[in-house]
C-alpha cells in the first residue's frame, strides 16, 4: 500500500505531466492553426521540451525520467485525441454550413470592398488546401 504522503507527491507529478502535455497541445493548436503568417516559425518539440527543462533546471537523470515518462503516455494521448476525432467528426458538416451561413449574412452587410477583404482575411486564416469538409472561404467553426 502507498502512502498518502507518496500518492500526493504522485498525484502532483502526475498533474505537472498532463500540464505540460495539455500546454504543448495548446501551444501545437496555436502554432498550425491561428498563429498569422507574421510570427516566428514554429517551434519543435525538442525545444520546448528544452525550454522547460531550462526553465526547471532539471539534472541530465531528471530530463531523463522526464522523457520516458512522455514516451510511456503518448500512446493513451493519441488513443484519446483518436477518440476525440471519432467524435466530432458527423459534426463537421454542420459546423462548415453554420459557418458559411454566418459568413454569408457578414457578407451582406458589407460593402463590396470590405466583402474582398473580409473574404481575404478568413483565406488566409484556414490552414491548408480546401478539402471535402471544408466550405469556402475558411474553416468550420470560425465566422
Amino acid at each position: 500500500m502507498i502512502s498518502s504522503a507518496t500518492r500526493g507527491k504522485l498525484l502532483v507529478f502526475v498533474v505537472f505531466v498532463v500540464g505540460g502535455l495539455t500546454g504543448a497541445l495548446i501551444d501545437n493548436v496555436y502554432e498550425t492553426r491561428w498563429r498569422t503568417d507574421g510570427e516566428s516559425a514554429r517551434r519543435s518539440p525538442q525545444q520546448l521540451n528544452q525550454q522547460l527543462y531550462d526553465l526547471l533546471e532539471l539534472s541530465t537523470e531528471q530530463r531523463q525520467q522526464f522523457q520516458t515518462i512522455l514516451e510511456a503516455s503518448r500512446p493513451d494521448f493519441e488513443k484519446l485525441f483518436a477518440e476525440n476525432r471519432k467524435l466530432l467528426e458527423p459534426n463537421r458538416r454542420k459546423a462548415a454550413e453554420l459557418q458559411e451561413q454566418t459568413r454569408a449574412k457578414i457578407r451582406a452587410i458589407l460593402t463590396e470592398e470590405q466583402a474582398k477583404k473580409y473574404n481575404e482575411y478568413n483565406e488566409k486564416r484556414r490552414p491548408g488546401p480546401p478539402g471535402p469538409s471544408r466550405q469556402s472561404p475558411g474553416r468550420p467553426g470560425q465566422p
